[in-house]
């Protein structure tokens, strides 16, 4: 058990990378932020206790950890890339305060399926606060994910978010949206259920699916 009570500021980048011992952390102290690659490669680490003073998780913080039920504070709104990467165990977390997503950051959470905790809907991702782009290949092979409530007032959505997200079936867009990444959805049942022809999410001209040669209009 890592207990650090009087911390403040910031937890330094690789302060415990590869600790591979650890199981659990009771206090943070009082720290705003978790640098890069903090507790990188801690692969029994299983339980971190956050403090409410807490706002921004770095890239690769918690990249292939044992986490199982994550809580962050209401103020954390900022997930750097990475930083929960290759979290294969991680089932349960708060998502809905979050304003940015950055690239890969649940990218492999294969067990993912409760965004806002064990009260939440099975399966569903739920962002309302969400701004900017949502980070490239964010949720990508999170396989338990079903439907996404609300992505908040994003723009653009970046290159293979969801991909292999197999049972990912209802996606709710934003009228905020005007760009979609290259691979965005595939390999999910939204884009295997959709017809042949052009799929066009809100404004933008996504892919065409399907191999025949037809001509169509842009809407």
């Amino acid at each position: 058990e890592l207990n650090l009570p009087n911390l403040t500021g910031t937890l330094g980048n690789n302060a415990f990378k590869g600790c591979v011992k650890l199981t659990s952390v009771a206090s943070l102290g009082s720290i705003t932020s978790i640098g890069s690659s903090a507790f990188e490669n801690c692969t029994q680490l299983s339980n971190i206790n956050f403090p409410n003073t807490f706002t921004s998780v770095g890239a690769n913080a918690f990249n292939n950890t044992a986490l199982e039920d994550v809580t962050l504070p209401s103020q954390c709104v900022n997930l750097q890339g990475s930083c929960f990467q290759d979290c294969s165990k991680l089932s349960v977390i708060n998502l809905s305060q979050l304003t940015i997503i950055s690239n890969y950051a649940f990218n492999a959470c294969s067990s993912l399926e409760y965004c806002d905790g064990p009260n939440s809907t099975q399966g569903e991702l739920n962002l309302p606060n969400l701004t900017g782009t949502l980070g490239n290949s964010a949720f990508r092979g999170c396989v338990k994910l079903t439907s996404v409530a609300s992505l908040g007032s994003i723009t653009s959505i970046g290159s293979s978010v969801f991909e292999n997200c197999t049972q990912l079936s209802n996606i709710n867009f934003p009228n905020t949206l005007t760009s979609v990444g290259a691979n965005a959805f595939n390999n999910t049942a939204w884009l295997n259920n959709h017809p042949d022809g052009p799929v066009v999410i809100g404004s933008c001209l996504y892919i065409y699916k399907g191999t025949a040669t037809r001509t169509f209009t842009i809407p």
